[in-house]
């Protein structure tokens, strides 16, 4: 029978191939040209990629009614259809490949991403509540690094060429990996959630760390590498490709310690394992007591009722409206530069071995961002409250936006990692906020709802702020060259940031009745209790 930690496993292979979206960026240039699309048009198409993976609405409300399992198997069913499609149109094989058809192929895959992302992090959510931002942060990264692992494949494997081989990849490897681990991924009952992680458990957490962090600097290595020998006649990252790729398995492979049980896991329930026993020490009621829980007459776990705010009552709430907001901003600008990270190389005159590196750097930053944040919220929840980390975020944003406005190519270094650390912090905490403040009994459809922020964001920030000055100032043949081509954008989009972080400071207050004295976040009935009469 799954526990949380066969979950988790799980949820950590989807992951990291759940974030393809976040690789259209390497290969959008090569796709304009395989299809005779414009700047204009190849935009709509990334941007709706990135439409369809924050408009989530459907999955989480599928999956707060139905369970993990339907709703991962349908998205599965988007990705193969979307990437089938999508590949088949790149080669100009039997299906329409205009730019409104392949918007459509797009939006079917981004939406299959979508479902994995709400799908797994909506388990984490449930399945450890009082380690929830440190567990949203792991999968999370493997979320963040996933346009890596794609951007390593695109180039050993296909040579950065292939561009329908690398779709046709998509086709096959992502709905095969949710096959695989549709199983594993279950949510246990809120009273074993409730069990605090033990010491051999907290270990396992670190080592996983440990394997993401190395998974971070091998694709960072050997795309450095690979730039370093770009030009040469044989370079290593094509006589040694295939050698390349097969490196991550090994790292991979490593996230099997989360399914080893160790021999100090029951030290906390008394000896006996929980399957066995069904009783947990401490449960935290309504009203703040804890008492233990009582066995029902044939012996089993009596199931509590979880308490949390619905999706209509938490749009009623400005809380909800503020966060939307930070979500909007924030990742309306990640997304501008990692849409626009190739067109921005070229204007400031670099090559493809350039572009490739940034998306990679991007990618690795996105990752540390999400681990990094996430589990500093936790760890340090006694005296930085979660909402600080939103408002770091967007604190790092505004200046990696301000970087890329004003520097020349060196500066996009700098500029795109801390963009990739500022994108990666927010998804790192954001849903495990959202569970603070709401709970999770609708917690699919809350976080669900609040990543049409994202989809927002993407479209008013990328296809439409970027395109239309790009275009606005490009020569007859369509090409922008020289700062000039980006730079009020990202200008607009540091200000944008500037004026969250001041938003963000003043949730952070309003928000402070959530969290106890040690930073803990309040069980809902009692947080409701401590807002002071706000209904």
């Amino acid at each position: 029978m799954p526990d949380r930690w066969t979950a988790t496993f799980a949820g950590l292979f989807l992951q990291s191939v759940a974030g393809s979206p976040y690789f259209v960026g390497a290969y959008l240039p090569t796709f304009k040209t395989l299809l005779g699309f414009s700047d204009s048009e190849t935009q709509i198409v990334a941007s709706t990629g990135n439409l369809g993976m924050y408009l989530s609405q459907g999955w989480g409300i599928l999956f707060d009614r139905y369970g993990a399992r339907f709703t991962l198997f349908a998205g599965c069913l988007f990705s193969f259809v979307g990437y089938l499609l999508f590949s088949l149109g790149a080669g100009g094989k039997g299906v329409p490949h205009d730019a409104v058809s392949m918007s459509v192929y797009a939006f079917l895959w981004s939406e299959g991403s979508g479902c994995i992302d709400s799908v797994v992090i909506g388990v984490a959510l449930k399945n450890f509540p009082d380690s929830r931002g440190t567990l949203v942060g792991l999968l999370k990264s493997l979320f963040g690094i996933s346009a890596s692992l794609y951007t390593l494949v695109w180039g050993g494997v296909f040579h950065s060429s292939d561009t329908v081989g690398m779709l046709s990849f998509c086709a096959v490897v992502i709905p095969s990996t949710v096959l695989v681990m549709l199983y594993p991924l279950t949510v246990i009952q809120p009273q074993a959630a409730l069990v605090p992680l033990t010491h051999w458990e907290t270990r396992k957490l670190s080592l996983a760390f440990g394997v993401v962090l190395m998974i971070a600097a091998y694709v960072l290595s050997i795309s450095l590498f690979s730039k370093i020998h770009v030009g040469s006649s044989e370079s290593p990252l094509i006589s040694l490709s295939l050698g390349y790729v097969c490196g991550v398995i090994p790292f991979l492979s490593a996230f099997t310690i989360l399914l080893f049980p160790g021999g100090e896991v029951d030290e906390k329930v008394g000896g006996d394992s929980m399957s066995s026993k069904l009783i947990m020490i401490e449960n935290i009621n309504a009203g703040g007591e804890e008492e233990e829980t009582r066995e029902g007459e044939e012996g089993l776990l009596q199931p509590n009722p979880v308490h949390g705010a619905s999706l209509l009552q938490a749009l009623r709430t400005i809380d909800f409206w503020l966060l939307f907001c930070t979500l909007f901003t924030v990742c309306g600008a990640g997304l501008t530069v990692v849409n626009n990270v190739g067109d921005m190389t070229t204007s400031l005159g670099g090559d493809d071995s350039t572009k490739n590196v940034l998306v990679v750097i991007f990618s690795v930053c996105n990752c540390l961002g999400r681990l990094c944040f996430g589990t500093a919220s936790d760890v340090y929840r006694a005296t930085l409250s979660r909402p600080i980390f939103l408002v770091l975020s967007a604190a790092t944003m505004a200046l990696g936006c301000t970087i890329v406005a004003i520097a020349p190519l060196p500066g996009l270094y700098p500029g795109v990692a801390l963009a990739g650390i500022a994108y990666g912090g927010i998804w790192g905490t954001f849903p495990s906020l959202l569970a603070d403040r709401f709970s999770t009994l609708a917690i699919g459809a809350i976080s669900g709802f609040s990543t049409l922020a994202v989809a927002l964001g993407s479209y008013v920030f990328s296809a439409a702020l970027a395109s239309g000055l790009y275009q606005a100032r490009a020569s007859s043949d369509g090409k922008c060259v020289g700062q000039t081509c980006f730079s009020t954008t990202f200008a607009v989009l540091a200000g944008a940031n500037a004026i969250i972080v001041l938003a963000g400071i003043a949730l952070t207050r309003k928000l402070s009745y959530l969290f106890d004295k040690e930073g803990k976040a309040r069980p809902y009935m009692m947080a409701l209790e401590a807002r002071d009469g706000i209904p």
